[in-house]
């Protein structure tokens, strides 16, 4: 073999090896540059844990919020359902107080018919009385004491007609007005005993006037007095 081309190819083979490998190293490089690094940690998403307490905590505050709009909602019904049970509470009060009130109304008219019959009644009989002191005086008897008894008795029985009228007029505010029924009643069986009081006052006024007419006659008899009286 010519030595010549002996060393041409050795020649050729070690400057052209070195820049072919050389080329491929390149090339290596360039294609590990291009190539994605995939990370151990995994940068591909967040992790599957994180998302279902994220879903879990989405769902709780969903069902708290929920549960307080229940809440809300049930308070309200409640709150409306109490208020309507008050109004339809103060309703029936309403109209019971002013049932009792007219009957307390209706029952104190009558009581003051039967207090001013009374009144009448006793003015009456003052005068029978005055009639027959008048009849013994001419008889020739002393009715000193039976007439000043009856001044003071004539004095009683007009004061009922005072009472009667001091009771109507508070009695009708008492009724009008918007104290509780048993104050009410407290205040109308208390002007009531006054009214009593007075007719007891001057019928015990008139049994004094005939207690002195017997006294000042003891053989003369009246033919009935004031004792006999209710």
């Amino acid at each position: 073999m010519n030595p010549l081309k002996i060393v041409s190819t050795i020649l050729v083979t070690v400057l052209i090896f070195p820049m072919i490998v050389f080329a491929e190293i390149s090339d290596v490089g360039q294609n590990r540059r291009t190539v994605p690094v995939v990370s151990d940690i995994g940068e591909s998403g967040p992790d599957q844990s994180e998302v279902n307490n994220e879903e879990k905590d989405e769902r709780a505050l969903q069902m708290t919020k929920e549960r307080e709009e229940r809440m809300l909602e049930l308070r309200e019904r409640f709150e409306a359902r109490r208020a309507e049970m008050l109004k339809q509470r103060e309703e029936r009060r309403e109209q019971l107080l002013q049932k009792v009130s007219e009957r307390l109304t209706v029952g104190f008219e009558k009581l003051m018919d039967r207090f001013v019959f009374a009144g009448e009644h006793l003015s009456t009989l003052a005068d029978q009385i005055n009639s027959r002191i008048s009849k013994f005086e001419e008889q020739g008897k002393d009715m000193t004491t039976p007439k000043a008894n009856m001044v003071i008795a004539e004095g009683e029985i007009g004061a009922i007609d005072n009472a009667i009228g001091l009771a109507k007029t508070n009695i009708e505010n008492i009724l009008l007005g918007e104290d509780e029924i048993q104050i009410k009643r407290e205040a109308v069986k208390e002007e009531v005993s006054n009214v009593k009081d007075a007719l007891k006052a001057a019928h015990e006024a008139l049994v004094e006037v005939v207690k002195s007419i017997k006294a000042s006659a003891p053989d003369v008899d009246d033919g009935g007095d004031a004792d006999d009286e209710e």
